[in-house]
C-alpha cells in the first residue's frame, strides 16, 4: 500500500527492496497473492488471518487511481474525509475546553497572588 501511494525516490527504493521493477508488477503480485494470504485455513488446522487496515484520502484531492489500487489490489477500501472543515460540535467542544483553561488558569493566578500576599 505504501508503494501504491508513493513517487520519486520513495518508489525506487521500495520497488528495490521488494525486487520489484515496476509498481505494476508489485500490484499485479499483490493483488495475486492476497486471496492466498488473507485465505482462512482454520478448517484445514491453518492460519485465519485478518487485518485491520484502511486508508483516508482527503476529500479536496481526488485521487481515484489510488482508491481503486488500494480496493482493486490490496482489498483495503479507502475512504474520504474533510481534514479540513471541523465538525461544528467539535468545534463547540474545543471553544468549551478552552474557555474552562482559561476561567482556571485565571483562577489560579488569583488565588496564587492572593497566597503571596497573605505570606507578607
Amino acid at each position: 500500500m505504501v508503494a501504491a501511494g508513493s513517487t520519486g525516490q520513495t518508489t525506487d527504493q521500495l520497488l528495490s527492496f521488494l525486487r520489484m521493477q515496476t509498481k505494476d508488477v508489485l500490484n499485479s503480485f499483490s493483488a495475486h497473492m492476497v486471496p492466498f494470504i488473507l485465505a482462512d485455513g482454520s478448517r484445514l488446522g491453518g492460519l485465519a488471518l485478518s487485518s485491520a487496515s484502511g486508508v483516508w484520502v482527503d476529500e479536496l484531492t481526488p485521487l481515484k487511481a489510488f482508491t481503486d489500487i488500494m480496493h482493486g489490489v490490496h482489498g483495503v477500501e479507502a475512504k474520504t474525509v474533510n481534514f479540513w472543515m471541523k465538525n461544528k460540535a467539535r468545534v463547540a467542544e474545543e471553544q468549551t475546553q478552552q474557555h474552562i483553561r482559561n476561567l482556571l488558569r485565571d483562577a489560579w493566578r488569583k488565588l496564587n497572588g492572593e497566597l503571596l500576599s497573605a505570606q507578607q
